[in-house]
């Protein structure tokens, strides 16, 4: 993709981010659900901010192989960072595997979700990467260069789950709430590496992030529990701390963004 386009990087950040916020305010009492529709939000707004990006790039028509050949590292990705999630959990005593956890018992908890969501599921991730990855981080990696860009978007990504993680933190009476946002953000400035790095190498094209992003969202529940709903997964212990959006994932997500940039 063009990475020339005008817009302002910073000014998409703080608008979305202010109107998740107001989203989050208004809709206080609204299902988990309907709150998700802000993850739309970035997709929706970033063609305000940012003019002049080659849509063909975008939804990977001009690289069809890269796209495949990134969405199925996406993948791997994905499988390898749940397995060394689990891994640092079980050695650290961090959390253990519950008794009555077993792949078949998780294949059927997939299979449960209907096609209908997965889809949803998949246009909400489409519609964080459009505006966080693929507009968004060129734009600051022609301003500030890559790392720097990897490292804002990261921080900017971070700061738009708070909203969401106050309200719901105290929904759902999470019994640490400020450790469980500060970890949290932390682990969306981590893991907003990896799916920076992806995009990048992706040629900004959608397919790639936003795989890495439906299939962290589908898998990272069941198996590490819920950080939003406070809900165990497989891997018994506090939330906070054994969850792919918690201390866990912080650690492990230092470790692959690392692997990956040397490899």
């Amino acid at each position: 993709m063009k990475t020339n386009y005008f817009g302002n990087c910073e000014l998409f950040a703080i608008f979305t981010i202010a109107v998740t916020i107001l989203w989050v305010v208004i809709g206080k009492k609204w299902t988990l659900q309907k709150l998700a529709w802000a993850m739309f939000f970035p997709g929706l707004f970033a063609p305000w901010f940012f003019h002049g990006y080659d849509l063909s790039a975008l939804i990977g028509y001009d690289s069809i192989g890269l796209a495949s050949l990134y969405s199925f590292i996406a993948f791997l990705i994905v499988i390898g960072e749940m397995i060394l999630c689990i891994s640092f959990n079980i050695l650290s005593g961090l959390g253990e595997l519950r008794d009555d956890a077993s792949w078949s018992k998780l294949f059927k908890s997939l299979r449960q979700t209907t096609v209908n969501e997965y889809i949803k599921n998949f246009l909400r991730a489409s519609g964080e990467e459009i505006g966080w990855r693929c507009l968004m981080l060129p734009c600051l990696i022609n301003k500030y260069g890559r790392f720097e860009a990897l490292l804002i978007s990261g921080l900017v990504w971070g700061c738009y789950h708070i909203p969401i993680m106050v309200l719901l933190t105290a929904r759902f009476r999470t019994s640490k709430p400020y450790l469980t946002i500060l970890f949290q953000f932390l682990s969306c400035n981590v893991n907003g590496l990896t799916l920076g790095w992806i995009a990048i190498q992706s040629n900004y094209s959608i397919w790639a992030p936003a795989l890495l992003h439906f299939l962290w969202n589908v898998l990272n529940p069941p198996i590490l529990g819920d950080v939003y709903r406070n809900r165990i997964g497989f891997i018994q212990g506090e939330v906070w701390k054994v969850n792919g959006e918690g201390l866990a994932g912080c650690m492990v997500g230092i470790v692959s963004y690392i692997f990956l940039a040397n490899s």
